[in-house]
């Protein structure tokens, strides 16, 4: 009867070893999936700050360029005013002078 009693309690002890020990991998399993998980969540968190900065990039290169159009047509519009101006000024000039001829 002792020796029962004792191999029943060795058997409780080793179900507790072996409960406890699968507790911990499960445990230890568990850890490891939320590791993998968070390492996945920065990585895409850093990805989509990379794709981001690459948007804005690419449209602060499309604001400079639509700017550097926008004063190039300024300049243009300035030249053909300007000229105009002064083909207009020497072509007064000249009627002013035919009117004083005559």
């Amino acid at each position: 009867a002792v020796e029962r009693v004792g191999e029943r309690a060795a058997v409780r002890v080793g179900e507790r070893v072996l409960e406890s020990s699968s507790e911990r991998a499960a445990e230890r399993a568990g850890e490891r999936v939320m590791k993998r998980m968070r390492e996945r969540v920065v990585e895409q968190a850093g990805e989509r700050a990379l794709e981001r900065a690459g948007e804005r990039a690419l449209e602060r290169a499309g604001e400079s360029k639509m700017g550097r159009m926008r004063r190039q047509v300024a300049a243009a519009v300035e030249r053909a005013a300007a000229s105009a101006k002064a083909r207009a000024s020497t072509l007064g000039g000249q009627l002013l002078m035919r009117s004083l001829k005559t």
